[in-house]
This record gives structure tokens, sequence and C-alpha cells, in this order.
């Protein structure tokens, strides 16, 4: 990495090839302590910072179109921007009620939290002015050419839950659970310019991006039956700033308990075979809006059903682990013709002013279609955890 220094004789700069390099550091810590009459108190901090450098290859071009001299130039675009941070302080309270000596659980419980909010996320970048790039440089810090400009939020939030079990001797389990939460003070929401088809656009109210560590997500982890992300009429229907969510199923233990010898993995206890149903939704409105929002069906309900097996091991005669196998099919009212253009990925690049190719127009069809599936189609998983499944 160089400077060229002063030519006379160049007529032109040509960039041969241009990269970037991104790294994203994540920092959280929690810390949470009892209280009588099953309270506690918890704290949480949470921050991404992002660090952004370009490369580009630069020609010297002559009049007769040949290459003088090249270099290879490194731009410091972003140092340790923050992206997102919050912290969050809250009261908790639950309740438990289990029968005692049974082989399989029965009981139930409930919980309720209320937490503080203060964040602050970024919104879009600034240029470093000559006097900070000029003082960094000087105190022989890396001097980014840009920093973020980030805006505050600093809501309540309410979330509770409740869960039941009940077994029937060694034969089977049936469960149930509840959830649900919202922030108390109106969620920061942007007009999200989308392409609703070949001749029209609109904007779509949608949580601020700069938001996403801290909104409610139902997609993979709750709703297994789903992806992480889907867009849907210009909205993510896994993200929003209120949600509800119920499971139920029934749990059947396959007895199968055997001594491994000679095997880090060993003591196998038993197979579980769980039938679940699930369901949830989210909304993007004001806390005052939710019944409404509700009332009026102003929002999409995703429901999936599946089967999961597990088999659970005690590594070294100690550890709890569990290997599982799953497959959901979901269930909704989710309609390929109902999708903006803007909601799925096109094959073909657009034209130069942004508008549909002949292409993408003619693929459009396929990719709808292989879209809408990703919310239609089984999804299937196997994988590992520790402690009982």
């Amino acid at each position: 990495i160089r400077n060229f220094g002063v030519m006379q004789t160049v007529d032109s700069v040509n960039v041969a090839d241009s990269s970037s390099q991104v790294e994203i550091h994540r920092y959280a810590a929690n810390l949470a302590t009892p209280l009588p009459y099953n309270f506690m108190i918890d704290a949480n901090y949470w921050l991404q910072t992002l660090t952004e450098t370009g490369y580009e290859t630069e020609r010297l071009i002559d009049g007769t179109n040949s290459v003088i001299d090249q270099a290879r130039f490194k731009i410091n675009i972003f140092r340790d921007a923050p992206e997102h941070q919050h912290i969050n302080t809250g009261l908790n309270w639950s309740w438990s009620k289990s029968k005692l000596a049974s082989y399989l659980p029965t009981g139930v419980g409930v919980a309720l939290s209320a937490h503080k909010w203060w964040a602050k996320y970024g919104v879009t970048q600034d240029s470093i002015d000559y006097t900070t790039y000029t003082q960094l440089n000087q105190a022989g810090e890396v001097a980014p050419q840009y920093a973020m400009v980030q805006e505050e939020w600093e809501p309540w939030s309410l979330d509770w839950s409740g869960a039941g079990a009940y077994s029937l001797g060694k034969l089977f389990t049936v469960f149930a659970n509840v959830e649900g939460g919202a922030f108390l003070n109106r969620a920061p929401v942007i007009p999200w310019g989308t392409r609703v088809n070949l001749t029209q656009s609109a904007n779509v109210d949608v949580l601020d991006p700069g938001l996403w560590a801290m909104t409610y997500r139902i997609g993979y982890y709750k709703l297994s039956g789903y992806p992480y992300n889907f867009t849907y009429r210009g909205r993510d229907l896994m993200e929003g700033s209120s949600y509800g969510f119920g499971q139920m199923g029934v749990s059947i233990p396959l007895p199968a308990g055997k001594f491994l010898p000679d095997l880090p993995v060993t003591s196998l206890k038993q197979f579980m075979l769980t039938g679940l149903m699930e369901g949830g939704t989210t909304l993007v409105t004001a806390p005052d809006a939710i019944y409404h929002a509700l009332d009026a069906g102003d929002y999409h309900l995703l429901v999936d059903f599946g089967l999961r097996l597990s088999m659970n091991f005690r590594l070294y005669h100690q550890l709890p682990f569990t290997v599982f196998a799953q497959v959901f099919q979901p269930w909704n009212n989710l309609s390929a013709d109902k999708l903006y253009w803007g909601d799925y990925p096109h094959t073909g690049a657009p034209n130069s002013d942004g508008s549909p190719s002949p292409v993408q127009i003619a693929n459009s069809p396929h990719d709808r279609s292989a879209y809408i599936n990703t919310v239609k189609d089984p999804r299937f998983y196997v994988g590992f955890n520790l402690g009982l499944f």
C-alpha cells in the first residue's frame, strides 16, 4: 500500500478491482439475583460493533491507454462503530407447583417480568470531520472515514408465560405452554419502500432495522417449521414489537436403557418420541392498538406441527447429552399471489434504472413459488444439545 505521488502525464485513474472485509464483534453480560417470594432482579448488557476495511487497486492511464503505474490502497471505512447497544434491567416473578417422586413431570407454572431498556442503535452513517480525523491520526489511532449516527430508545416491556404438564405413570406426558410480550412504548418504525408489482411501489411501516437485537422473534427458535426471517407484503412476519406464542404436545418415552462399555458415550437412557403443535404471531403496532389489530384480524397466524425423536445419553456417566431428529410441517394462510415483488429474491439482474428486467419477469413465477415454499414445505433438523430434551 503506497501513494502514487505527483505525475504530470496521467490522463485518468481506473479502479481495477475493489473488495471489503467486515468484522462484527459482539459483547454481552448478564447478571441476576434471587429475591424472597419468588422474585428475581436481572440486568443485561449487549453491544455489537462494526469494523469495515475496503481495498482498491487503482491504475494510472496515459493518453495511449497504457498503464503508467498501479497501487493497492487500504480504506478504513468503519472502526469499532457501535451498531447496537442496550442495557436492560427488570423485575421477574415466577411460581410453580409440581408433583414429587413421579417418573415423568406433572405440574404447572406461571411467570411475569417487567423490564426497562436503554438502547442506542445505528440509523445511518456520516463522514468523519477533518479535525477529528487529524486528531485520531496524531494520537496514533486508526481514523475511519465514517462514523455511525445513532438514535436512542428507552422503552418498557412486559412479558408473561404459563405452562403445564400431566403424566400418566411411565406411559406419556401431555404438556402445553403459552407466552407473550410487548414493548409498552411505541417502537420506532421507518417507511420501507418496496416494489409491489411491475408498475407500483409502496411504503410499508417496519421496525427500524437497528433494533433487531431487542425485538421479539418467533421464527426458527420458537416455530420450528419456519425460517428465521420471512418478508410478506413488505414486513418480516417473524419479528415484531409484540408477540404471542403457544405450544402443546405429547411425549412418549421409549425405554431403551443400556450400558455401552468402552465408549465415551455411555449409559443410554431412553428414546423420547414427541408430537408437537405450535402457533404464534407478531405485530408492529402501538401498544394501545394491539387489541384492535387482533380483533380486526390484522395479523398472520403461523402454525406448525411435527414429530421429534430424541435419544438421551450420559457422557462419561455424568453429562446429559441428547441427539435428536425432527420434522415439522408449516400451516398458514400465506399466499404466493399476495407477495410483493420486493419480498422475494429474483433470478437475473435488474435494468440499469432499477426496474425489473425481462429475465427477472420471465423467472418471477418460479422465484415466487420457491420463496413461498420456504413457509409451506416440511423442515427437517438433526442436532444435539446438552441437557434432557
